[in-house]
């Protein structure tokens, strides 16, 4: 008798061990924590991972995720995109790429070949960083921005580095004006301020815009014009006009 009901015990440790050590499939429900809220058509969990495609979204305190397939390391507090496309929404941002990794605990992450728009400016980076911890949100990399629409734009600025401050302004480092494939001029800096319009709830670029302005007179020739704000150090600030023109004869 006693072998018997050892035997029992046995077998039901045995099930139980497949049971619980297989993974664990939802479908088309939510999972939830205190950091974050995952819906999506799918939703599996094994090992500390929760993978979730179809639909997928996902949020954490301030900020939406919407793509096709991602997983949750849940040691790790991470979030990574699988998927060749993401939307990232937060208060003041709204990103798109391909490639996103997230730690919705330290509220940082990386976004690669993405973008970003404010007002009719598109940024464009390799990389784009999401910072908490410092004075800026977003730092990019590698970047590129333009108010052309086109998917191969008349002109772009190149940038080694834009900095974009919430509600405040834009510091790009190392930047080249390029019309076409010809790169007209570099600078070592430049800074756009920007700001949140109260009644439209869009964010609006209040100084000049880096487009030079090119025209001719015959008093003058060719007149070249650039407002030129810069930035050396985040406490070294000042705007300088640039006016060259070419006299006529």
């Amino acid at each position: 008798m006693f072998l018997n009901n050892n035997k029992h015990i046995i077998i039901i440790l045995i099930l139980l061990a497949v049971i619980f050590g297989l993974p664990e499939k939802i479908s088309a429900q939510e999972s939830s924590t205190k950091y974050y809220t995952l819906d999506a058509e799918n939703i599996s969990y094994h090992n500390n991972i929760v993978s979730a495609s179809g639909n997928v979204i996902f949020k954490s305190d301030g900020l939406t995720v919407k793509t096709d397939k991602i997983s949750v390391n849940i040691n790790e507090n991470q979030l990574s995109t699988l998927s060749n496309q993401f939307l990232l929404i937060t208060e003041n941002r709204r990103v798109k790429g391909e490639k996103l990794i997230y730690n919705y605990q330290k509220k940082t992450g990386k976004f690669y070949n993405a973008e970003t728009k404010i007002d009719e400016f598109n940024f464009k980076g390799n990389e784009i960083e999401l910072v908490e911890e410092k004075d800026y949100e977003v730092f990019l990399s590698d970047s590129s921005f333009t108010k052309c629409i086109l998917d191969d734009p008349h002109y772009k600025i190149t940038a080694k580095r834009i900095k974009i401050y919430p509600n405040n302004k834009i510091v790009t480092e190392n930047i080249v004006f390029w019309w076409g494939n010809v790169g007209l001029f570099y600078l070592p800096s430049y800074v756009m301020e920007y700001e949140m319009d109260e009644e439209t709830g869009e964010e609006k670029v209040s100084s000049s815009s880096l487009v030079p302005r090119i025209a001719y007179n015959s008093k003058d020739g060719i007149v070249f014009e650039l407002n030129y704000p810069y930035e050396i150090k985040e406490n070294s600030t000042g705007k300088a006009y640039i006016n060259v023109v070419q006299r006529g004869s």
